[in-house]
């Protein structure tokens, strides 16, 4: 059989696959191919696949978006639910080429859609049949010259009117593929206008545009096909628009705008690729999914406004309803979601629900009156496989009075929709500002930045047997309460501070062991009892830290990189070590045992009922030791080093159930020739028959120590009176007491 004997169905290949004419050169060697091989189209499949301009034109796309540019190529037309499952299923099984499934769907044409095909296999084969001069061989090849000739087959459909179209226009088109013809290469497209009547409008193979200044912008019957180019349909000043009744294809960029409302269903429309809407009250859009969304409504009526499907999704919407917005409820967008709510009046706004998108952005504001407060609206984030972050963008609450508009806050619930099943999330990264509440379900969740809110943030990061993320990355800003709370997966919690200072009322991660805090502002937790297995707890830049720990299992504090101030209480039955940074340190020691270090800064340490040694280094800084509590026994006490000039010892809260403070203003010699330290405590405790509580001190191997008798008992009496251990010190000379306070105003040692 002789090569040409293949023509049609090489022609039918390029056709399906590449949605272009066959240049004759192809045309013969794959014909040839086919002929070596007794009729099999194996080797042509498989070439086409592999080609470069295969690579070009699919290279970057997903298996739904191939199918749908083969059906675009064919039929001018998206393909079917049911269609495109079937194919997606075979291409996505890697055991059919993407060139056999063009020419499988092509063979495979019926009714309308096999008369498009016949009227392009004509127009493709007339093509090629005029592409015989050298120059015009030599000039079918690059890019541009491939690109025009798709554009120009895309105006020929099942319609008999735009095969004749192109067969008057095919020299031209001709001419201007191959770079031989003498007008510009890029010809001035047309402009159509729509009527009151039905119209059928067919484009040239250049960038035309379609307008409708009508009202309700089209009748019903109307088709529209763009031809080639990169056409433009533009509605503007109708009442109202529908697209219900009208057939559209091969219109790239859409923009319909209207002083009245929209429905708009752009799905059945093929090559669209930009959809710009604006309208008054109220808009429904759906749009294929390789369609960009961009719509504008102003004075929101009580309608939820809804968009549905499309690749990027931009919604821009004011007034003074409180009607929902709902995005990708029914069909999700591919791409990414921005969404702008901004009410008009004091109202109580409604929720915005967004489902799907690969980023979801949503701001909300509002522009009411002084004196009068609008309610901003929940936020509902169903997120898909595909979503990898959110942000909620709400404006701050703000009390309304005479000079000042109000605003108030709502909650946010964000659902990674890929958690479930052991299956891991999809969504890192979330930014909330100014709610009342949340509530995330996500496993996957690495960084979570909160900003001006008030209740519970709830993660909900279970559901897998074996968690593959336990750190979190927490950034806060302005807190002011709830509980930060997960499923007891998290085990390092990395917090970073900033703006204004931030307040939690608590920290239930029970699974946590690592509380790494950085940045410029403090954190405060109102309670740590949902820490329960908290181990570490590091402090780092400028960050400062408000919070009491009571768990056993915490050993150390590490606050010595920070220059922040540190208010922490201890209370423990075990030991804990405590190192603070350049910023001023108040520590409260109920009880507990362990070695404490300041640091530098005038910091103040406040002992209580000390349960074993407990050593005190005060540091650099004008620095105070208040005893809050009598010593339980002569040897758990409080042992003090880096005392230096100016620094205050107080036992005006350790009377130990003494009715009366000490009246003292200077230290009395100290006890001396004492046999034992138990001497000396009993010597410093002997009373002079006064109901007045009494310092006095003596020198024990190298240290001074200081002690208060509250107790009519001649001898040291545990649980009411007090001593500490001025660790390498001398002599108190020249020391004072007033009230029980000691100021130490020469050290040595």
């Amino acid at each position: 059989m002789a090569a040409s004997a293949y023509f049609d169905q090489i022609q039918q290949i390029y056709l399906a696959y590449l949605g272009r004419p066959a240049d004759p050169d192809g045309l013969a060697y794959w014909a040839n191919q086919v002929d070596a091989e007794d009729g099999s189209l194996s080797g042509v499949i498989g070439g086409f696949s592999a080609s470069a301009e295969s690579d070009t034109l699919y290279g970057q796309l997903t298996t739904d978006q191939v199918i749908t540019a083969i059906y675009v190529n064919l039929f001018n037309r998206q393909p079917d639910a049911a269609g495109l499952a079937y194919w997606k299923q075979q291409l996505d099984g890697g055991a059919v080429p993407q060139a056999q499934v063009a020419l499988a769907i092509l063979l495979g044409a019926l009714t309308s859609d096999a008369t498009a095909v016949t009227n392009k296999l004509t127009i493709a084969k007339a093509f090629t049949a005029q592409v015989d001069t050298s120059a015009e061989l030599s000039g079918y090849g690059g890019s541009a010259s491939l690109d025009y000739a798709r554009s120009f087959l895309k105006t020929v459909g099942a319609d008999a009117a735009s095969l004749q179209a192109a067969t008057n226009s095919l020299s031209s088109a001709v001419a201007i593929a191959t770079g031989t013809q003498t007008t510009p290469t890029t010809p001035s497209g047309q402009t159509f206008t729509l009527t009151a009547g039905v119209d059928t409008i067919n484009g040239t193979a250049s960038a035309d545009t379609i307008r409708s200044t009508l009202d309700g912008a089209f009748s019903s019957g109307d088709s529209i096909n763009g031809g080639g180019g990169n056409d433009t349909l533009v509605v503007t000043g109708a009442s109202q628009i529908s697209t219900s009744g009208i057939t559209v294809t091969n219109v790239e960029t859409a923009s319909l705008t209207t002083g009245g409302t929209l429905n708009v269903d752009t799905t059945d429309w093929t090559g669209l690729t930009h959809l710009t809407t604006s309208s008054q009250g109220y808009a429904s859009v759906t749009a294929g999914s390789s369609t960009v969304i961009n719509a504008t409504v102003e004075n929101m009526a009580n309608m939820d406004l809804t968009f549905q499907g499309g690749s990027d999704v931009t919604v821009n919407a004011r007034g003074s309803s409180s009607a929902q917005i709902r995005i990708g409820d029914d069909v999700t967008p591919t791409g990414a979601v921005d969404v702008t709510h901004i009410a008009t009046e004091a109202i109580s706004m409604g929720t915005i629900v967004v489902a799907g998108g690969t980023t979801v952005h949503v701001t909300q504001g509002a522009e009411n009156a002084v004196n009068t407060t609008a309610r901003l609206g929940s936020v509902h984030v169903q997120g898909s496989a595909d979503t990898t972050s959110v942000i909620i963008d709400n404006a701050a609450a703000v009390t309304a009075t005479g000079l000042v508009a109000g605003v108030s806050k709502s909650d946010v619930r964000i659902i990674d929709g890929s958690q479930g099943g052991n299956t891991p999330g999809t969504i890192t990264d979330i930014t909330i500002n100014n709610y009342t509440g949340a509530y995330i379900v996500d496993n996957a969740l690495t960084h979570l930045t909160l900003k001006g809110g008030s209740g519970n943030i709830i993660i909900d990061n279970s559901g897998l047997d074996t968690p593959t993320n336990t750190t979190l990355n927490l950034s806060v800003n302005g807190l002011t309460g709830g509980t930060l709370d997960d499923a007891d997966i998290y085990q390092t919690l990395n917090i970073t501070t900033t703006g204004t200072a931030s307040t939690l009322a608590n920290n239930t991660f029970g699974g946590l062991h690592s509380l790494m805090l950085n940045g410029d502002q403090t954190l405060t937790l109102n309670s740590t009892t949902g820490l329960s297995a908290i181990q570490y707890v590091t402090v780092s830049g400028a960050a400062g830290l408000t919070a009491s720990f009571g768990s056993a299992v915490l050993p150390t504090i590490d606050a010595s990189g920070t220059s922040g101030n540190m208010t922490i209480g201890l209370t423990s039955a075990g030991t804990i070590d405590y190192v603070g940074g350049s910023g001023i340190d108040t520590l409260n020691v109920i009880s507990g045992s362990g070695a404490i270090s300041t640091g530098a800064g005038n910091d103040i340490v406040n002992v209580g009922a000390i349960n074993g040694l407990m050593t005190i280094d005060v540091g650099a800084g004008t620095d105070r030791i208040n005893l809050t509590a009598a010593s339980t026994s002569a040897t758990t006490i409080a042992k003090v080093t880096g005392l230096g000039d100016g620094d205050i010892i107080s036992f005006a809260g350790a009377l130990g159930g003494a009715a009366e403070v000490s009246v003292q203003t200077s230290f009395s010699a100290p006890v001396t020739t004492q046999a034992s330290f138990q001497a000396y405590l009993d010597a410093a405790t002997a009373g002079n028959g006064s109901v007045n509580t009494l310092l006095n001190w003596f020198q024990f191997e190298g240290n001074i120590y200081i002690v208060q008798d509250t107790s009519a008992s001649a001898t040291f009496s545990a649980v009411h009176d007090s001593v500490i251990e001025l660790t390498g010190v001398e002599t108190l000379s020249g020391a004072s007491i007033a009230s029980g306070v000691v100021t130490l105003h020469t050290v040595l040692g």
